[in-house]
């Protein structure tokens, strides 16, 4: 029988297929793995049981397949073809390698919590996005759900809705078949169940919320029972708290499982969306329960309807509707994303290597007229995460395209795949696959970001420039070292990166992004390590002037350029030089960072905040971007925009002690030393070498009155900095908090003497100056430093 079947299978597949071997089956289908030869892919065949393929329509049997084969979306398997083998109908779809949910049950029982959510996120995410074109799935059940690279995929979709039109025509009936692709007793609806001709979208909700409960317990709520039973149960019976089958739920998702068991579909979350929100919420945590979506209590009526059309129905149905399809086109088409490539070969060395494309793809599309290309700290926010989907990612960056992928470097060849996604849809707008040598890397850039600009076209009126590259492989893998250890930051790791960017400038004198990456280097180590100003400056300077004597038309040269001239109090080379760089790149977000404190270091503190804005629009994940702009906001006097940029910065990264420290001097600015206090001494704990910032702290001891800390914390700073390994500047902010103007201006003549980076990077106008602001010494520093000694912060009211 079995090689009969799949002999007709063969022949109505023709040449082009062969099959391999039978997988097995369910209830409704018998199913075989097969090759397409033509695409070089392993496909699945589901052929129909022959109880299942009596009688269907064959021809409208396919024309339903063929509307759910437009599902195309990361988390459902897509239907490719249907057909007719001897009279039974089949369908076809890609070969998924990995375990179904069901295995994974039988195998291991009930899943971690961590996992349980990833697992119902992934699936609610292709719900969403089925649900907005039309399509319910009908049979959501561990059995048609495949775990595979680390995400959970829906399978059979569609199905439901093709047999029962095939069957009935499109006004639909009632099939008895329990357990078949029309639902399954466990997972069932009641208004399923109970032959509802109102049956919707929120039928495979409910399904949803049977396989979180069988997830976190092991089982379904009414295990064990019959068919008829089951539907029973479904219909009238209320489900086991989940917290009594797994006590360690938290109660959040306790919550949200039980809402979504609801009998009366009005009152579960409405749409998979609200489940992906309610799961995505930062509040899921709490200890307290909290409402996901209110709704009015349930109909004591429909209850009881349903209960009674139960017990009087024997059969399962499957009744569908047609949502109205959105045209919307998507927000941001001409902004994309290149999220950070993974590193598939296993070896954490070639990380480097992953990132450095991510970086020059990023770069080669920064380039293209017409195209904004979100920043790269905002793009690394999601690296190493699979719990985000491309639509919230849209949502959060602005951008209408996502571009991510997969490299692996084995030996000398590299195999790249990338996948660009229209996160309006979820839609696939192009993916390749590649494999190349790697000394065909840089052609193997150009191609991809040819193809990108192609897939993204019409709506693009610009085309990728040429771009000048090493063409030596050597000092082009260095260059990609540097840059890794470069975003590590830290004193070693700029070293570090210092030492590759120079091997790589010695093996090919004319390789500008080496020298921008030299520069780079040495403009950074005076602020993060001891290395003095003096003596790095001077050399980073030369290094950027020679990369933008080699690529007059590189933006990020220019940006480079600017910071070091910035770093080296040269205001107007730095606003020259920014200015340069925006122009050839008005989305730069760097180039607008260092502008913004640039202008504000000169006394115009709005301007500043306008630039700081517009990085942070296009930088939104960046704590530092919002951290600055919280500082500049209160210095331009606009308290509540600085507390609320500053809570923000904050929420995206608690533990960076920038967020804190700029927070602080916000609350400084507005009279507030005991809240300054709090977020400045959190800032002082999580990085004690931020030493401006622990001045700053002392400052505010001071001005709440807790002089003896005060004292500590100036006596102990003092001593770092006779050592030099403190903030000059940040003793004497200590000493004006206590009110000691002597050795406070002694010690700010030592940082402008020694051109203290910190001095440099915040200026002279913040108002811990205010009590020497007119005395001879703080005027002489401040105009040696090219600054107005008379500006000064508004204070700030709370």
């Amino acid at each position: 029988m079995t090689d009969d079947l799949q002999s007709r299978v063969q022949s109505a597949l023709g040449p082009g297929y062969h099959i391999e071997r039978e997988l097995g089956g369910g209830g409704m289908s018998r199913v075989f793995l097969a090759d397409e030869e033509a695409l070089g892919r392993k496909v699945v065949v589901k052929v129909l049981s022959p109880e299942l393929g009596a009688g269907l329509n064959v021809e409208r049997f396919r024309r339903e397949i063929q509307l759910a084969a437009g599902l195309q979306h990361p988390h459902i398997v897509p239907v490719l073809a249907a057909g007719e083998a001897s009279g039974l109908p089949y369908f076809m779809m890609p070969y998924v390698a990995g375990d179904s949910l069901r295995a994974r049950l039988r195998r291991t029982g009930a899943l971690p919590i961590a996992e349980v959510v990833a697992i119902v996120r992934d699936v609610a995410r292709g719900l969403a996005f089925a649900h907005e074109r039309g399509v319910v799935h009908r049979d959501i059940k561990p059995d048609n759900v495949l775990l595979a690279g680390g995400s959970a995929t829906v399978t059979d979709f569609g199905v439901a809705k093709a047999l029962s039109s095939a069957r009935y025509g499109e006004g639909g009936g009632s099939l008895t078949l329990v357990g078949n692709s029309l639902g399954t007793p466990a997972y069932m609806a009641p208004e399923q169940a109970a032959a509802d001709p109102d049956t919707d979208h929120r039928a495979d909700l409910y399904a949803l919320g049977v396989v979180a409960y069988e997830l976190l317990a092991g089982s379904t709520p009414f295990d064990g029972r019959t068919p008829r039973a089951l539907l029973a149960a479904q219909m009238a019976e209320a489900p086991p708290p989940i917290t009594e089958r797994r006590p360690d739920t938290p109660p959040a998702l306790a919550e949200l499982v039980m809402q979504l068991l609801q009998k009366d579909p009005a009152d579960r979350p409405q749409t998979a969306d609200a489940v992906l929100a309610a799961l995505d919420d930062p509040d899921a945590t709490r200890s307290q329960p909290r409402t996901i979506a209110a709704a009015p209590p349930p109909s004591r009526h429909h209850r009881l309807l349903l209960a009674t059309a139960g017990i009087a129905a024997l059969l399962i149905v499957a009744a569908g509707i047609v949502m109205r399809r959105r045209g919307a086109p998507p927000a941001g088409a001409d902004a994309v994303a290149v999220l950070p490539f993974v590193n598939s070969g296993g070896d954490a060395q070639d990380e480097y290597f992953s990132d450095g494309m991510t970086d020059e793809l990023t770069s080669a599309l920064s380039q293209v007229r017409g195209l904004r290309v979100a920043s790269r700290t905002s793009a690394y926010a999601y690296k190493g995460r699979r719990d985000v989907d491309v639509r919230q990612i849209g949502r959060q960056l602005g951008v209408g395209a996502v571009l991510e992928g997969t490299i692996r470097r084995d030996g000398d060849r590299i195999r790249l795949s990338a996948r660009l996604t229209g996160t309006h849809d979820g839609l696939t707008v192009w993916s390749e696959q590649y494999e190349r040598k790697v000394a065909d890397v840089f052609k193997l850039q150009d191609e991809l970001s040819s193809a990108i600009v192609a897939a993204l076209a019409p709506r693009l009126t610009g085309k990728l420039p040429a771009r000048r590259q090493t063409a030596d492989l050597e000092a082009y893998d260095l260059y990609l070292r540097g840059r890794y250890l470069w975003h590590a930051r830290g004193d070693s790791a700029l070293r570090a990166a210092a030492g590759l960017f120079a091997q790589a400038i010695e093996r090919d004198p004319g390789f500008a992004d080496a020298h921008a990456g030299l520069a780079d280097a040495l403009a950074l180590l005076p602020v993060y390590g001891l290395t003095s100003a003096d003596s790095a400056l001077p050399i980073a300077r030369r290094e950027a002037e020679r990369a933008v004597a080699l690529d007059s038309l590189n933006a990020d040269a220019y940006a480079t350029l600017g910071l070091v001239a910035k770093s080296a109090g040269d205001w107007a080379g730095a606003e020259r030089a920014l200015r340069r760089s925006l122009a050839l790149d008005p989305n730069g977000a760097a180039a607008h960072q260092w502008y913004g404190e640039v202008l504000v270091i000169t006394g115009h503190p709005a301007e500043g905040a306008a630039q700081m804005t517009i990085a942070r629009r296009l930088d939104p994940l960046s704590p530092i971007v919002a951290a600055e702009l919280s500082f500049m906001l209160a210095l331009a006097g606009d308290s509540a925009a600085a507390f609320r940029e500053g809570a923000s910065a904050v929420a995206l990264a608690p533990t960076l002690w920038a967020t804190h420290a700029f927070l602080g001097s916000a609350f400084v600015f507005s009279d507030r030393p005991a809240a300054a206090v709090s977020e400045l001494a959190q800032a002082v704990t999580l990085d004690s070498n931020v030493t401006i910032f622990t001045g700053i702290l002392g400052f505010a001891l001071g001005r709440a009155g807790r002089l003896d800390s005060a004292r500590a914390v100036a006596s102990r700073l003092e001593a770092r900095a006779l050592r030099h390994a403190a903030s000059p500047a940040g003793v004497a902010i200590a000493y004006l908090g206590l009110g000691d103007a002597a050795r406070a201006l002694t010690w700010f003549e030592r940082a402008v003497e020694e051109k203290d980076q910190f001095l440099l990077a915040i200026g002279v106008s913040p108002r811990w100056f205010d009590p020497v602001r007119t005395d001879p010494r703080f005027v002489s520093g401040a105009r040696r430093l090219g600054l107005d000694p008379a500006l000064r912060a508004p204070a700030l009211t709370h």
